[in-house]
């Protein structure tokens, strides 16, 4: 792959794959309990993704939070086990800010709060994901419209954005995206396989899209290793 180039792989709900040149940077991929209408990874799927050839081998391996449905203990303790050399990041304790280098990456997770006033106690991050030549955005599950993560956003050029998909169904989200973000490339995660999309998540994120920014590179995540290359 050209060192220029960011491949990212979705894994299931929001986790996903970074590799940014030789690095490789997992984002909650690791966890195997879901909730209704959502995804999570099955023994098959698990076995696939510690195989080392379908996603290679992690640098680092970092969580926005704890939930179930973006964390596992067990699946992280043993990608511990299997790759010793391997970083994994649980920005918990921070007050604001957490800053971590891995080679000529930088990690900066940002302290936001979980959408839905029942999960306001949730120690909950985004990250910034800032490469030589790709700066990413992770937004996790905070709230849509977050001022925090806006305010963070206003002086950095993001490349690419993984937002979950309330970002777009909603219009402030849609708003917020265009006017505020403004990413090159946006990917919509947090989604459901489609034999789990029992709300029909889908069909009404693609519908919403339609709404948005002609112009702008939109990508879907919601199948299992789905990939998707950026320049």
């Amino acid at each position: 792959m050209n060192s220029e180039n960011t491949v990212i792989t979705f894994v299931a709900n929001s986790g996903i794959s970074i590799e940014i040149g030789c690095t490789v940077i997992w984002v909650d991929a690791l966890h195997n309990e879901g909730l209704p209408g959502f995804s999570t990874l099955n023994d098959c799927m698990v076995e696939a993704i510690f195989g080392d050839e379908i996603l290679g081998v992690p640098n680092v391996i970092a969580f926005t939070h704890k939930h179930q449905d973006h964390y596992s203990a067990e699946l992280t303790a043993k990608a511990i086990k299997t790759w010793p050399s391997t970083k994994v990041i649980l920005p918990e304790g921070v007050l604001d800010k957490q800053e971590i280098c891995i080679g000529d990456i930088k990690l900066r997770f940002i302290k936001l709060s979980h959408a839905g006033k029942e999960y306001k106690d949730v120690e909950h991050y985004g990250v910034i994901i800032k490469g030589a030549n790709q700066t990413i955005l992770v937004s996790g599950d905070c709230e849509i419209c977050d001022e925090k993560l806006l305010d963070e956003t206003q002086n950095e050029r993001i490349g690419i954005s993984i937002m979950n998909f309330p970002w777009v169904t909603l219009r402030k989200g849609r708003a917020a995206i265009e006017s505020l973000i403004k990413p090159k490339h946006l990917i919509v995660a947090h989604l459901p396989f489609e034999e789990d999309d029992i709300y029909g998540y889908f069909p009404a994120t693609e519908k919403a899209i339609k709404n948005m920014d002609k112009a702008a590179d939109i990508r879907v995540f919601h199948r299992f290793l789905q990939k998707e290359c950026f320049e």
